[in-house]
C-alpha cells in the first residue's frame, strides 16, 4: 500500500474515533480527561510532519 493513502487511512480513522470519544466524553462530563491526553495522541500520530525541533531525539 502506498505510505500517502495509508497515512490518510489512519488519520481518518484516528480523527473518526477521536471525534466520538470526545462526543462520549462531553455527555458524559469527562471530556477533562481527554484535553488533557489530547497532546500526546496528536504527537504520536503526528510526529513525522512535526518540525525537527519539536521532535525526541533518538539515541
Amino acid at each position: 500500500m502506498n505510505p500517502v493513502v495509508k497515512k490518510i487511512i489512519i488519520r481518518a480513522i484516528f480523527w473518526i474515533v477521536y471525534s466520538y470519544v470526545l462526543y462520549i466524553a462531553i455527555i458524559d462530563s469527562w471530556w477533562l480527561w481527554v484535553v488533557l491526553v489530547s497532546p500526546l495522541i496528536f504527537y504520536i500520530f503526528y510526529y513525522e510532519d512535526l518540525p525537527k525541533a519539536i521532535k525526541i531525539k533518538k539515541k
